[in-house]
């Protein structure tokens, strides 16, 4: 039963944390994880053998997980828009830095460019 509760809190703090751009509600999902994987340990379920195949692929799937959100807080932060900016952290205090140089589509470098030539066709510089 402890072992359902802590699943469903570690799958509520995903969804929660994989939505956020806060990097410590990513840690704390990552975190639940390996609660689950430390409670497994201590106390594995009746119906499985400690040291089996499915015992360990089960740990290493939960620490996976943990892991993959911990490295998450870290590799990127995105602001409230969704934009992905860049490494680092960002406390939820904090305001997302601004990107370093607006995104430009595929219609605004064809533009950009079509005004160079155009430029050199006249003769202008």
């Amino acid at each position: 039963m402890t072992l359902a509760i802590l699943l469903v809190f570690a799958g509520i703090m995903s969804f929660i944390a994989a939505r956020s751009s806060y990097w410590v509600l990513k840690f704390l999902a990552g975190l639940s994880w390996w609660g689950v994987a430390a409670f497994w340990i201590s106390t594995p379920p009746a119906s499985i053998t400690p040291g089996t195949p499915v015992d360990v692929i089960m740990i290493v799937l939960w620490f996976a997980a943990g892991l993959s959100f911990m490295v998450m807080t870290f590799w990127y932060t995105k602001t409230e828009e969704g934009q992905e900016v860049g490494r680092g952290f960002r406390l939820p205090f904090q305001k997302p830095p601004e990107p370093s140089a607006p995104i430009q589509t595929r219609k605004d470098r064809a533009a950009a460019y079509q005004n160079r030539v155009n430029k050199a066709l006249r003769g202008d510089r």
